[in-house]
């Protein structure tokens, strides 16, 4: 069964997310975040790998951090000198903070800097786990969640239990396939109706067992008319396969950017004592924090839209899959790029004007040490 991975923090058993009433190779939605625990425990394993000991990759990105840090120490002392000649000893003696910074940040292979990384995506996925639970707790968004895939994880296996009857051209077998099958369609939508009560979902999948199975039975000549309303297109399932695929992918994908932006954390570092200064290691905070805001929004739009799904009741899988497959991914990145790129301007902002402002005091106080009068 497709299933949204989610970027949940909260540790759950898989087991227990697979319902009773379907095999077990089929996993409820409420599966996604036990997945996604077992998956962000499978990355933590890969920080550890390549950042925490670390590896000989993120040791090679440390001496090319050093490479650029020694290239840009000739433009900062450059700047350092010429600002000590024009009798500015003061304010440049003050920009000695960044080389001394750049230093004990690397030394050691970085281990600073690499604590320092893998503590902000510990914050960051803690914030992450806190949303969650305050929009589970809203919304009761984990429980319509689960509702939402386990009806279509029922509405599968009734499906596929209907197909079972299909190709057979005498009465009595037919019949008897579809007795058989009204059974266990039936107790299948039991065991939906017990866990999540009388809802629209439930009546759904009691209306596709009387139109898919019940009235067959009474009256076997409607099986020629309703077989191909009853089973799925393989063209439907390959586009929904594809498009949870495309999820899965988004999942891998930041996971992946989070790694790959905390290796390149000491390049950024290294080249602080270039002309640029410290626009470098801010873009890479940036970086991080714009990772972490896209998992955010992900989770956001993820709930926003399971309501939305909940309330407008049962809708056709492809749909939904558009929504919390495609939809859901773009919207995510769209908005965490724009947000990231928003407090990086704004940063760069307040960094140009604080530099006005000191450069302008200077100023002033070069014209007039006394001040006017």
């Amino acid at each position: 069964m497709l299933y949204p991975i989610l970027f949940s923090q909260i540790p759950e058993v898989v087991e227990e997310c697979v319902s009773p009433f379907f095999d077990k190779n089929d996993f409820a939605l409420n599966c996604g975040t036990a997945l996604s625990q077992q998956m962000a425990n499978a990355w933590d394993e890969s920080w550890t790998l390549f950042i925490g000991e670390p590896s000989q990759i993120y040791i090679a990105l440390v001496n090319i951090g050093r490479l650029f840090a020694l290239l840009s120490l000739g433009f900062f002392m450059y700047k350092f000198l010429r600002a000590a000649l024009a009798d500015e000893s003061y304010d440049a003696m003050s920009q000695l903070v960044w080389p001394l910074v750049v230093v004990i940040l690397l030394s050691n292979d970085a281990s600073l800097l690499r604590q320092t990384s893998t503590t902000m995506r510990a914050l960051i996925n803690q914030t992450n786990a806190q949303v969650l639970e305050i929009a589970n707790a809203s919304l009761v968004y984990e429980t319509h969640l689960n509702e939402v895939l386990d009806y279509g994880n029922a509405e599968k296996a009734i499906r596929d239990v209907r197909a079972q009857c299909n190709g057979m051209t005498n009465n009595e077998q037919l019949v008897a396939c579809l007795e058989q099958g009204h059974q266990q369609a039936t107790a299948i939508v039991d065991g939906f109706n017990a866990r999540y009560g009388t809802t629209a979902w439930g009546n759904r999948l009691t209306n596709l067992v009387k139109t898919a199975i019940s009235d067959l039975r009474d009256n076997p000549l409607l099986a020629v008319n309703l077989k191909g309303a009853v089973v799925n297109p393989l063209i439907s399932l390959a586009i929904e396969a594809f498009l949870a695929a495309l999820q899965n992918a988004f999942h891998y994908l930041v996971e992946l950017s989070f790694i790959l932006t905390a290796m390149l954390g000491p390049i950024a570092l290294g080249l602080t004592l270039s002309p640029l200064g410290g626009i470098a290691l801010y873009a890479w905070i940036i970086s991080f924090l714009s990772v972490g805001l896209a998992k955010l929004c992900f989770n956001v739009v993820t709930a926003m839209l399971v309501t939305m799904i909940y309330q407008a009741g049962p809708l056709d899988p492809m749909v939904n899959m558009i929504l919390l497959g495609l939809l859901a991914p773009v919207l995510s990145f769209a908005m965490a790029a724009g947000g990231g790129m928003a407090v990086f301007n704004g940063m760069l902002a307040t960094v140009q004007q604080l530099t006005f402002g000191i450069a302008s005091f200077g100023i002033s106080s070069y014209i007039y040490p006394g001040g006017k009068s």
